[in-house]
């Protein structure tokens, strides 16, 4: 339930910007997005990207949406191994042959640890487990990781940056 609530805010927040941008009703917006997601599967993060408000019903009906990922994700993908795509670390632990670049989960380590991971590294990228979609991506260096005094990393991977 926190999921929808958290959805609902992030789509009420983004129907602000968008109203004061370009004019209209923020509460027609928001059950326009709201509509879209019943009709057609589109998350609120594609109803924004992909300026639908702007789209009519035909051309909203041309895309590619979450409903449909999710459709196929079922057919071709067993259950038992849907973590593995939903999980950031059960991915590269199962898959570390084809990731070609160092990374460490945080959590696995101590402070100290990550610290030297990102001292032995110019520049990481911190990547939150919990969010999708480049969401609370971020980039550091030891120097900034040592100011900030390693609060990211309550659930985090760390890359290096390629």
């Amino acid at each position: 339930m926190n999921r929808y609530f958290s959805a609902f805010s992030r789509l009420s927040n983004a129907t602000k910007s968008i109203c004061k941008k370009e004019g209209g009703n923020s509460f027609f917006l928001v059950l326009d997005a709201f509509w879209c997601f019943v009709r057609y599967g589109m998350t609120p993060n594609e109803y924004w990207g992909w300026n639908v408000w702007r789209l009519s019903a035909r051309e909203r009906n041309k895309y590619y949406t979450a409903r449909h990922s999710k459709r196929y994700e079922k057919l071709y993908n067993p259950r038992q191994y849907a973590h593995f795509f939903d999980n950031k670390k059960d991915f590269n632990e199962k898959f570390k042959s084809f990731v070609k670049r160092d990374w460490v989960f945080a959590t696995d380590l101590t402070t100290s640890d990550v610290a030297d991971f990102i001292k032995q590294h110019e520049k990481v990228v911190v990547k939150p487990i919990g969010l999708s979609s480049g969401l609370g991506i971020f980039t550091t260096n030891y120097e900034q990781f040592k100011s900030d005094g390693g609060v990211f990393l309550l659930v985090s991977i760390c890359w290096k940056v390629l």
